[in-house]
């Protein structure tokens, strides 16, 4: 039995690797991420460096790369295209973000900076944020929480649910709510089809 018990947990140990990359960068850089499925996850800090933290199969390799004022953060897969990759990154406070996924939850915490988030199906969850906040999603809930600047919120299947925004407001949904709560703003636009609007 405890035989049977090692060798399952050595073999979702090699199914399973965790990468851990960390890269310093300078002020005004910018984060790209685009993956197919998988969550993101980025934790802020006031370091000039981010941490690429990937949970992966052994097929693929995480790069980090650094091109001029973008870093890239990409998986390769040694044959065919690349699987499902978790991603926990932290980030400067000031660091624009571009962050993309067709099946992923993209969940953003104490962002200063610029920050674009899409997801085709899932939830997008955003602390912060200045700017330019832009979170679209098709199938999710869009939740937003002390930003400013143009703000805008799109979802087709989900909610959106915003407080503590400061700026120029935009949400939208076909199929869900919209909440908007302590929001200072001289031009707000919201609209859904099937759904409250509070």
């Amino acid at each position: 039995m405890l035989g049977l018990t090692l060798v399952a947990a050595l073999a979702l140990a090699q199914a399973a690797p965790t990468s851990d990359t960390t890269v310093a960068v300078r002020r005004g850089t910018r984060l790209e991420l685009s993956t197919l499925g998988g969550d993101i996850t980025v934790h802020t800090w006031d370091r000039d460096a981010i941490r690429v933290v990937a949970e992966h199969s052994s097929r693929e390799r995480i790069e980090v790369k650094t091109l001029g004022a973008v870093v890239t953060v990409s998986a390769r897969a040694s044959r065919g295209a690349a699987r499902a990759v978790d991603y926990v990154i932290t980030a400067p406070r000031w660091m624009d973000m571009n962050l993309s996924g067709t099946y992923s939850d993209v969940s953003v915490d104490g962002a200063e900076g610029r920050v674009v988030a899409e997801s085709v199906q899932g939830d997008l969850t955003v602390t912060g944020g200045r700017g330019l906040v832009s979170l679209q999603s098709v199938e999710g809930d869009i939740s937003l929480t002390n930003a400013s600047g143009r703000i805008e919120l799109n979802t087709t299947n989900g909610e959106v649910v915003a407080r503590d925004l400061n700026g120029e407001i935009y949400a939208e949904t076909v199929n869900g709510d919209i909440r908007l709560e302590a929001v200072r703003s001289g031009n707000v636009t919201a609209t859904t089809v099937n759904g409250d609007l509070d």
